[in-house]
């Protein structure tokens, strides 16, 4: 007796994309959180700026009204002067102050435009980093999508049988690839037969044909277990005779508890019926 070991490879390619598929989710999610922290970064910038704009606006209006009293007070003072009440050293000094004001003013408005660029540029690269948020989120449902279905086919490669029973046959050992019946030939992977209730398929003769129906008891026996006697009942019939053995195909379903028939033995198939 040889003994061969069939090693599972440590990935199989759908567990290699899974593994990807996960890798691109979490990525896709680092995007979104990073790009989320620069649309809250630039709108803080935009109220930061905003707020500097509005201080501007503010030292500009009192640069303004600097402008004007300086005006009117070197306005008063060049009256003074011209009719030798008060010294005309006053009246230089008046339009120094006055100059100041002036250049204060265009320093002001200097400070107010660049306040309202520094707005603009906020808020463009408020709206780009929210673009990259958007983005984000749609490669984020891109790759959910993607791992949704690998997922699915990862599910689809555990086989679990519809009921109990013993695989007589096996076509695939593990390690071995398994092409999808969809792009492939569907060859069967196992082959499960159910060993506690057996299907009898067997033929009635046309003469006994019509006193077949669904539900009457059926006896087997089989050679090989001669001792025992199986009770079933009929489950289905074809509905129509063979039309070159002129037999009916009927099938009937066996308990067998203790497990002693098995799939391919011939026996013989006794019915009761109301004639015979």
């Amino acid at each position: 007796m040889s003994v061969v070991n069939y090693p599972r490879p440590p990935f199989a390619p759908v567990d290699q994309e899974q593994v990807r598929q996960l890798a691109l989710v979490e990525q896709s999610e680092a995007a979104i959180r990073q790009a989320e922290s620069r649309v809250k970064s630039f709108q803080a910038k935009i109220v930061a700026a905003k707020s500097q704009l509005a201080a501007m606006k503010a030292q500009y209006a009192k640069h303004t009204a600097d402008i004007q009293f300086a005006r009117s007070e070197l306005s008063r003072i060049t009256s003074l002067v011209s009719s030798r009440a008060i010294n005309a050293s006053m009246q230089d000094e008046k339009a120094l102050q006055l100059r100041s004001a002036e250049a204060a003013v265009k320093s002001a408005e200097a400070d107010v435009g660049s306040a309202e660029a520094n707005i603009l540029v906020a808020d463009a690269n408020a709206k780009e980093a929210e673009a990259d948020l958007g983005y984000a989120t749609a490669q984020l449902k891109v790759s959910k999508a993607s791992l949704s279905q690998t997922e699915a086919l990862m599910q689809d490669a555990k086989i679990r049988a519809p009921f109990a029973g013993q695989i007589t046959q096996r076509k695939v050992d593990p390690g071995d690839f398994v092409v999808s019946a969809v792009s492939a030939k569907a060859d069967p992977l196992f082959r499960l037969n159910r060993i506690d209730r057996l299907r009898i398929v067997f033929s009635v003769p046309e003469a006994s044909a019509t006193q077949i129906h669904v539900g009457q008891q059926v006896e087997l026996k089989v050679d090989s277990v001669k001792e025992q006697r199986f009770v079933g009942e009929v489950k289905r019939t074809a509905g129509e005779l063979d039309s070159r053995t002129r037999t009916l195909r009927v099938e009937a379903e066996v308990k067998d508890d203790d497990q002693r028939l098995r799939s391919g033995m011939y026996g013989m198939i006794t019915i009761s019926t109301a004639a015979k």
